[in-house]
């Protein structure tokens, strides 16, 4: 089994922020509704590439990041290739 990465966001908190109203909605949100929004197989799951990088779910890992959520024990969806890998902290 390969090591799962450190998580790390594809985009600077100055694009997220300028996307203010997906901030805001997020922000409302509750920590355990944010990281169901993510879950692999969902509508809009935490997709990240096999270097960590996020490519799917940037804004709603910012506001986790914000309140000091470990966003590294998130299960995510692979992005790479385009087979779906699922990752599970364990």
């Amino acid at each position: 089994m390969s090591s799962r990465p450190r998580l790390r966001r594809l985009h600077p908190d100055s694009t997220i922020l300028s996307n203010s109203s997906s901030v805001s909605y997020w922000k409302l949100q509750s920590d355990t509704a944010i990281a169901h929004s993510l879950r692999p197989g969902g509508p809009a799951p935490l997709r990240v590439k096999s270097d960590g990088t996020i490519m799917d779910g940037n804004t709603r890992i910012y506001v986790l990041e914000l309140r000091g959520y470990d966003i590294n024990k998130l299960p995510f969806e692979s992005y790479d290739s385009g087979n779906k890998s699922y990752f599970f902290d364990m």
